[in-house]
């Protein structure tokens, strides 16, 4: 017996999947540093301070912040963030760390 996903489950798992796929690649595919290493290349200059590439893309101080990656995407450093704004909605961002 084969089971077809209701129009609206067909829709969320559509909608998961392009999410979780749109930060992905940066993971697999890509370097990404540790902790130790993001705070070393901040303080030496190689990298901007996250903070600095929050303000830059307009994510206000409400907003929280769930997850940092620093990956290397198509050659260049980018912050991959996680943010809950204060209505509850998550959304994933892809700034540039230079």
């Amino acid at each position: 017996m084969t089971r077809a996903f209701p129009p609206l489950g067909a829709a969320l798992l559509t909608a998961l999947l392009l999410l979780f796929g749109a930060v992905a690649p940066a993971e697999a595919q890509n370097q990404c540093l540790g902790n130790r290493d993001i705070q070393n290349g901040v303080a030496s200059g190689d990298f901007a301070p996250l903070s600095q590439a929050l303000a830059s893309a307009g994510v206000s101080g409400s907003e929280e912040v769930l997850s940092v990656k620093l990956c290397q995407q198509n050659g260049s450093w980018v912050y991959v963030v996680s943010v809950l704004d204060r209505n509850g909605y998550a959304r994933n961002l892809v700034l540039p760390a230079d």
